[in-house]
């Protein structure tokens, strides 16, 4: 049975149609193979076609089916023309779209005053304007799909705001706004939003980016997981209808005391 199932309302991905950005490697990449082994159909999103040919490669070892019935579609989620012939590829591929997971990142750390405004830009275009423009441009689609879901994913980091990473922190922190916000403003028209935050990944760093969130190894900020770990946590977010799922016992503590005690925390990452 697709969607919620009657008896135990576990979410089912079964011949759902899910776009995934961000798919040629890590966490992108991951999901897109977790996704497939749950039955799913993946459509494959990403600014370089290689990357997302080899994940799209690999989904054959580990789909449910026989023939995954994943596809590629190489194109750059900022930019609103390449966004419209996405869709539209969609449409007249698949008609619908049940799942749209926002993974794209880009990330540049260090101080705000060696920042250019490119780097700047960059952070914010892709990680919250991209996504935003992408669920809009999306919501035709999603309305033609049973019980449909949106994935933002966001990261620790936009709750846990650490020196050396303020404009990345600034934009995830806006993409949990937007998540909070849409969550309640779709759910008349039957769509469900899930915004996974997750630690930073041990992969190579993502194509937008000279050094990616995937990647970071700040000690101020987080642990490294592994991308299967990351993918595992949100689609069990989304299976069993979460509205928001965080990796790591440390970090939600710390989330708390930075909620709880504001003046301890700030003095606490001062250094």
């Amino acid at each position: 049975m697709r969607g919620h199932d009657a008896m135990n309302g576990k979410f089912s991905l079964a011949e759902r149609v899910v776009l995934i950005t961000g798919a040629g490697s890590g966490i992108g990449r991951a999901t897109a193979l977790a996704a497939a082994a749950r039955g799913a159909r993946p459509v494959l999103v990403g600014r370089r076609e290689a990357p997302l040919r080899d994940t799209l490669a690999a989904l054959s070892s580990v789909a449910e089916a026989a023939e995954p019935g994943g596809w590629v579609f190489a194109c750059d989620i900022t930019e609103a023309f390449q966004r419209r012939a996405l869709i539209d590829a969609i449409a007249r591929r698949e008609g619908k779209l049940d799942v749209l997971v926002n993974n794209a990142g880009a990330f540049h750390d260090g101080p705000l005053a060696d920042m250019t405004d490119r780097a700047i830009a960059e952070i914010f275009a892709v990680n919250l304007a991209a996504p935003a423009a992408l669920i809009r441009d999306s919501l035709d689609l999603l309305g033609r799909a049973t019980r449909p879901v949106i994935v933002n994913v966001g990261s620790v980091n936009g709750d846990l705001p650490d020196p050396g990473f303020s404009a990345y922190s600034a934009a995830k922190s806006g993409l949990r706004g937007l998540s909070d916000a849409l969550r309640i403003e779709l759910a008349p028209a039957g769509i469900h939003l899930c915004h996974v935050a997750p630690r930073a990944t041990d992969t190579a760093p993502p194509a937008t980016a000279p050094r990616g969130e995937e990647g970071m190894t700040d000690d101020a900020t987080t642990r490294l997981d592994r991308p299967e770990i990351v993918a595992e946590m949100l689609w069990s977010a989304v299976e069993r209808g979460a509205r928001s799922a965080c990796r790591g016992r440390a970090e939600r503590c710390r989330i708390l005391l930075r909620r709880l005690w504001p003046g301890l925390y700030d003095r606490l990452c001062i250094r």
